[in-house]
């Protein structure tokens, strides 16, 4: 059998490990042992982000930005809705069969008749109630 290996303190270490703590000792303590809490969770939720566990921080923030906006209609939109409406009752939504070139077309010479001046394409494509194209 193998021997122990035999544990020798000096007198003021057996006094050091024996004695209570004092009030001073026991905040240090604490604080520190908070500071490594703190750290901890920063570490833990960096390897949760890098897992994919958890989003990242700019994800949230980056959500919370894009719902807020949200853009007011200008007027040539709000008159070319109008005339979408005018064609396609009740919602302005054209058939999926009509092309891009066909709506812009018919949806531009009544814009221009109604208003006495053109619309872009791109303000007919992109209004709410036909919305063939996406909003940059």
């Amino acid at each position: 059998m193998g021997k122990k290996a035999a544990k020798h303190y000096t007198p003021e270490e057996r006094a050091a490990i024996s004695r209570r703590l004092t009030a001073e000792e026991i905040a240090v303590l604490k604080e520190e042992r908070a500071k490594q809490e703190k750290g901890a969770k920063i570490i833990d939720r960096a390897i949760g982000v890098e897992a994919g566990l958890i989003p990242p921080p700019w994800a949230e923030k980056l959500l919370a930005t894009t719902e807020a906006k949200t853009r007011k209609e200008g007027p040539k939109e709000r008159r070319v809705n109008l005339i979408s409406r005018g064609y396609w009752p009740p919602e302005g939504k054209p058939p999926a069969k009509l092309s891009n070139a066909d709506i812009v077309k018919k949806v531009g010479d009544a814009y221009h008749k109604r208003y006495g001046h053109a619309v872009d394409r791109t303000t007919i494509l992109r209004s709410r109630t036909i919305g063939r194209l996406p909003r940059p």
